[in-house]
């Protein structure tokens, strides 16, 4: 209640309760567009960037870090490095290419999303750098309209809500 973030927050509290979540992939199931335009994308994943590191720049900065030094290694060290590093980075890349391939089922999103990936990567990595900016000069997050001040909404993190 009262937060941008109950989305993931409900999954927190799920896990705390000690229950499972599950996944399935419905490619063929449902079609809906979740934002028209990149920018769209952009402004509406603002609330869950920092969410997810539970609003601590600490936090963000190591995450942010990781994601690109663990998601785009393979892929630079594929190209640019020699020997056994070449090799590992190669057998990671394969391994990225074969869960691409099983979430993919087959379909064209195998090859592109397999090759746009560091492109995506990179754009992910401005998405959060932008809403963490942008939150931290707002004071807050802002959803619908809305500014949910960060004091409120770390005195929430972990809790009930």
């Amino acid at each position: 209640r009262n937060r941008p973030d109950e989305d993931l927050q409900l999954g927190r509290l799920v896990k705390r309760m000690g229950f499972r979540q599950d996944f399935a992939i419905g490619f063929d199931l449902a079609e809906v567009e979740w934002y028209p335009s990149l920018g769209a994308l952009m402004r509406g994943t603002e609330k869950n960037c920092l969410t997810t590191f539970e609003y601590s720049a600490a936090a963000f900065v190591l995450g942010t870090v990781l994601m690109l030094v663990f998601d785009l290694l393979p892929a630079v060290g594929s190209l640019f490095a020699h020997g056994p590093a070449q090799i590992a980075c190669i057998a990671v890349g394969l391994l990225a290419f074969a869960h691409f391939a099983i979430v993919g089922r087959g379909t064209w999103r195998t090859l592109s999303y397999f090759v746009l990936w560091p492109v995506f990567v990179l754009l992910f990595a401005v998405t959060l750098v932008r809403a963490n900016v942008l939150a931290h000069l707002r004071g807050g997050l802002v959803w619908r309209d809305t500014l949910y001040p960060f004091s409120v909404l770390r005195e929430k993190v972990g809790g009930s809500g």
